[in-house]
């Protein structure tokens, strides 16, 4: 059975997606709201969790001391301030140094202007997707504002880069990295609409998957995520509010071949119970012969976000690839990794400070702390404790195959 503070916090959490107040039989008391508080951090979803928890304490509905409110409005006040400033840095730069390259944002803004208030919910970093032809030109341009980049690496899909004022992008030329684009979609080129104009409520206007394309694009990104054992209830709300909101325009049919012809099938109707049990969000419908499965789904997200996420390529992730690998291929993972890996172990232990700027953002002022950085990473390497779970009565493993992912 879910935890009541988890419960408390995805119910919550789609409230506050669709600014709506839940239904409360009685009110929070405080420990609740702590508890709630926890969780919702964890989870990466508390800056729209507190937007309802304020309104429930107005409302007497919810024990919060004034000095607690205080200091949450007033960190969230901060935030919302940084954010803003940083987001408007990234319009300006999109739409002028990077307009000639005529980028498609990915999520991000995309998913937030679907949220009753947009300004709740924040990204890391900004993805574009752009045509290869235009990468190194794209890049360059981050140099010439006083940025930087690593370069994408022979086997990936994105390269990292800093702006100054706009803080970190993933800049994409495929949506996926070689090894998931071969070893788990066999090739499969799912895209096959025009690229859409959408106007967001801040009044800018960005480039946008179609309808259908993102609609994939979301599901796929929240599996990769859990496959790797780093998702989590927001990139999960974002892919339920997502199919939920374009429902009428998605084409169903199309999406749902994608899913069978990768296996998916069963991992996107227990997403949709999620959505229509736990999130209660609008076109879903509740399916009781998921029910225990969508249960179990939900807690190896919490599991995963009290372990501090699994790190990606451990267990799961390379089980999975051995998997689909000798499905579709026949031939032996490991001798498929040894000719795809070729970075040099010292980039490894090594790496440039704009690849860690997603992971120790304090890099970004304080590029100086590099080196002790790298110290930082390889005691963590050597002493950290890493929860990797065994292949053998792996719960993670056994999850994947009532999904039907193995």
């Amino acid at each position: 059975m879910l935890p009541k503070a988890y419960l408390d916090t995805i119910s919550l959490f789609a409230c506050g997606m669709m600014g709506v107040l839940p239904e409360v039989e009685r009110p929070y008391s405080g420990n609740e709201i702590l508890n709630i508080e926890t969780t919702a951090r964890q989870q990466g979803v508390w800056p729209v969790v507190f937007a309802v928890v304020k309104k429930l304490s107005d409302s007497a509905l919810a024990e919060v001391s004034p000095q607690l409110l205080t200091k949450w409005q007033m960190e969230l006040n901060l935030k919302v301030m940084e954010y803003t400033l940083r987001q408007e840095a990234m319009y300006t730069f999109l739409e002028t140094e990077l307009a000639f390259s005529h980028p498609v944002m990915l999520k991000g803004d995309l998913m937030s202007d679907l949220y009753a208030n947009p300004e709740l919910r924040f990204s890391g970093d900004t993805d574009l997707l752009i045509d290869p032809k235009d990468e190194k030109e794209v890049l360059e341009a981050f140099r010439k504002a006083g940025g930087d980049y690593v370069p994408r690496g022979e086997n990936n899909n994105q390269a990292v880069c800093v702006h100054p004022k706009a803080g970190k992008f993933e800049i994409h030329i495929a949506l996926d990295t070689k090894e998931v684009s071969e070893v788990w979609y066999d090739n499969l080129d799912f895209l096959g609409e025009e690229k859409q104009k959408i106007t967001l409520k801040n009044g800018h206007t960005v480039t946008a998957l179609g309808i259908t394309d993102g609609a994939i694009n979301m599901v796929l990104h929240f599996l990769k995520h859990f496959i790797s054992g780093i998702a989590h209830l927001k990139m999960l709300g974002d892919s339920l509010l997502y199919l939920s909101h374009y429902w009428d325009k998605i084409d169903i049919p199309r999406l749902e071949s994608v899913m069978e012809q990768l296996g998916y099938t069963g991992i996107y109707n227990t997403i949709k119970e999620i959505g229509a049990v736990y999130f209660r969000l609008p076109n879903f419908e509740a399916n009781e012969a998921l029910a225990e499965t969508a249960e179990k789904l939900l807690s190896d997200l919490a599991y995963c976000a009290e372990n501090g996420f699994l790190e990606e390529k451990l267990t799961t992730y390379n089980e999975y690839s051995k998997f689909k690998y000798e499905i579709y291929h026949k031939k032996n993972y490991k001798e498929y990794k040894k000719e795809l890996s070729k970075r040099a172990r010292t980039e490894r232990l090594f790496p440039k400070k704009t690849g860690l700027y997603g992971e120790y953002p304090i890099l970004i002022k304080y590029g100086w702390l590099l080196p002790f950085i790298w110290i930082v990473r390889i005691f963590r390497k050597i002493f950290g404790k890493k929860a990797v779970l065994p292949a053998e009565g792996n719960p993670r493993l056994e999850l994947m195959k009532e999904l039907g992912l193995l």
